[in-house]
């Protein structure tokens, strides 16, 4: 059963097409209109609070909804003050989109993505912040070899 499912999402995968339309409102409106409830997985760069709130929607129902939320300031190189200013907001953004039901993965420039995913499972309101931040400080976990995982590195998002 497990191998006809992943064939199943292969293909559908294999046909999928970006889209131009430079933001989601399209996506809201066609889940909505599907009626269904199901899983939404979204990887999120810098988003604001009027955008958090759109987005936020998405998620109905019995929905599960995952997003992985780029922390886009850890790939930039900014000021003390810079950093500390971005990460409040970035922080309230984790909590807004918490608060409404989301599942939230943050994710830092060089975090390996194979570390990312056993976040997901953990439940929307019992995955904290602080939580996320000493996993990937590489608390319980084995140490490994740089090059054996891909890490969320380079330019920007």
């Amino acid at each position: 059963p497990g191998g006809d499912f992943e064939g199943l999402l292969l293909d559908t995968l294999a046909v999928v097409a970006t889209s131009t339309n430079p933001t989601l409102d399209r996506v809201g409106t066609a889940i909505r209109r599907s009626g269904a409830d199901g899983l939404i997985i979204a990887v999120l760069g810098a988003i604001d609070l009027d955008e958090v709130d759109g987005f936020a929607r998405m998620r109905r129902g019995t929905t599960t909804g995952i997003a992985f939320l780029l922390d886009t300031a850890t790939w930039l190189h900014l000021s003390e003050p810079m950093q500390a200013q971005e990460r409040v907001k970035y922080e309230h953004i984790v909590g807004q989109l918490r608060h409404r039901g989301w599942r939230v993965i943050p994710v830092s420039a060089g975090d390996p993505l194979p570390a990312l995913w056993p976040q997901v499972g953990r439940g929307g309101q019992d995955l904290d912040l602080a939580e996320a931040v000493s996993d990937d400080a590489g608390q319980d976990q084995a140490p490994s070899d740089p090059g054996s995982a891909p890490a969320l590195a380079g330019g920007r998002p």
